[in-house]
């Protein structure tokens, strides 16, 4: 777990936010996208029966998938591998340590489902694009670890910190991390005022 990133007291409770060196793959959520990635040296988005080397182009592969998935929103994934990953659906200009590994689809079919509607317009189109495009930003978070969690524990009378009473992981913003952290610190001293009163 390591050292904390931030803390903070409310009532008499203390927060403490760490980085999350477990975090669960994104990629096993219940995703209205599907991202089919090729990578030699670790495996990157979802299983997939694509098989890069039966095309001859990034394009021909884009036209493929679309026909073969029935349509829907495409957008292509680059990464940028130095020190550590990211990942993109714009390219990072970089040629020696970046490039494009895939793509990320939202179907025609899925949306369909997703919304429960019978026809995809340019409007359900856009909010698919919006939704995979958050997909794209959850997996980059994942990849490069900016996926945190809290604890909060109980203060002794002479202000240290006492036993762990809660914790949740897995925020991939560090600042909603510490928020639902606060309302359940907060939530913990009102029982504890209404335990006294009772």
């Amino acid at each position: 777990m390591g050292k904390s990133l931030e803390k903070k007291d409310v009532g008499n409770y203390r927060i403490k936010v760490y980085p999350d060196t477990d975090p669960s793959d994104p990629r096993g959520n219940d995703n209205l996208g599907k991202m089919i990635c090729f990578r030699k040296r670790s495996s990157l988005g979802d299983d997939h029966n694509y098989v890069h080397g039966d095309y001859s182009s990034w394009g021909e592969m884009e036209q493929a998938i679309l026909r073969n998935e029935k349509g829907g929103v495409i957008l292509p994934l680059f990464v940028l591998e130095h020190g550590g990953m990211t990942m993109s659906t714009t390219s990072f200009n970089d040629p020696w340590d970046s490039g494009q590994v895939g793509f990320i689809i939202a179907t025609n079919p899925a949306i369909r489902e997703n919304w429960g509607i019978k026809y995809v317009t340019k409007k359900w189109r856009e909010q698919a694009k919006q939704i995979i495009l958050a997909e794209v930003e959850e997996y980059d978070k994942f990849l490069t670890g900016e996926v945190y969690g809290y604890k909060i524990f109980r203060l002794k009378k002479n202000g240290k910190k006492g036993d762990e009473v809660d914790s949740c992981w897995g925020y991939d913003d560090q600042d909603e991390c510490m928020s639902e952290a606060v309302e359940n610190a907060r939530a913990f001293t009102i029982k504890d005022e209404i335990d006294v009163l009772v």
